[in-house]
C-alpha cells in the first residue's frame, strides 16, 4: 500500500512540473555570455515606480518626508508615477542630516522652495551609472547605444547639475560627482526610471 501510494504522488509530482527536461548545453562562448547578461540586467522587468522606491527604501525616508510634506506633493507624486523614463539623485537619510534646522525650517515654511527642492534632485531620462561615466570599457556597449559621458544634466526645474568624474572605470578605482554628491548607491531600478542615491543634498 505504502509503495502504490508512494509511486501516485512522485507520478502526480511529475505530472505538475511538466516532466523531465532535456539539460540545455552551457556555453564558453564570450559573446553569448555577454548577451545574457545584458539581457538579466538590462530588461528585467520591475513593477515598482520612482514613488513605490522613495516611499518604502530604509535609506530615503527622510527624503520621502519632504516630498509628502509639499502642498504640491499630490502633484509631484502623480508626476513621477508617470511613464517617464526619469533619473533620481536622491539624498540618502545620512546627506539630509548635514543640513541645518534653519534650512530644513527654510524648505517646510516655503512650499514653492520644498517643491523646488525635491525637484532639483530629478532628471527627465534614463541615466543610468554606466551612461553618466560613458566608458567605453562597458560589456554592454556592444548590444547597446553608446552614449558620451555628460558635462551636464538639467533637472525637472530647469537647473544645470554638473557631473565629474573621478578616477578610472577599468581600474575599479572612480567615482561620479554631481555637483558637489557623490553617487554612493547606482542603479536603483523602477519601472519608470531608475535612482541613485547620492552622499550629499544637490542644492542652488
Amino acid at each position: 500500500m505504502k509503495k502504490k501510494l508512494y509511486n501516485l504522488v512522485l507520478k502526480r509530482s511529475y505530472t505538475r512540473s511538466g516532466g523531465l527536461r532535456k539539460p540545455q548545453k552551457v556555453t564558453n562562448d564570450p559573446e553569448s555570455i555577454n548577451r545574457k547578461v545584458y539581457w538579466c540586467f538590462e530588461h528585467k522587468p520591475v513593477r515598482r515606480t520612482v514613488i513605490n522606491l522613495i516611499f518604502s527604501h530604509n535609506e530615503l525616508k527622510n527624503f520621502s518626508t519632504l516630498l509628502r510634506n509639499t502642498n504640491a506633493s499630490s502633484s509631484l507624486i502623480r508626476e513621477l508615477s508617470l511613464e517617464g523614463p526619469y533619473t533620481g539623485f536622491l539624498p540618502s537619510d545620512e546627506a539630509l542630516n548635514l543640513l541645518s534646522t534653519n534650512s530644513l525650517n527654510k524648505l517646510y515654511k516655503d512650499d514653492n522652495k520644498m517643491s523646488e527642492f525635491v525637484l532639483n534632485h530629478f532628471t527627465k531620462g534614463l541615466w543610468m551609472y554606466r551612461d553618466l561615466y560613458g566608458s567605453s570599457y562597458q560589456p554592454w556597449l556592444m548590444y547597446n547605444e553608446k552614449r558620451e559621458a555628460p558635462e551636464k544634466i538639467q533637472t525637472l526645474v530647469n537647473n544645470d547639475i554638473i557631473v565629474k568624474i573621478e578616477g578610472e572605470f577599468k581600474n575599479c578605482d572612480h567615482s561620479i560627482y554631481l555637483n558637489e554628491a557623490k553617487i554612493i548607491r547606482p542603479n536603483m531600478k523602477c519601472h519608470n526610471g531608475i535612482i541613485h542615491i547620492i552622499d550629499k543634498p544637490i542644492i542652488f
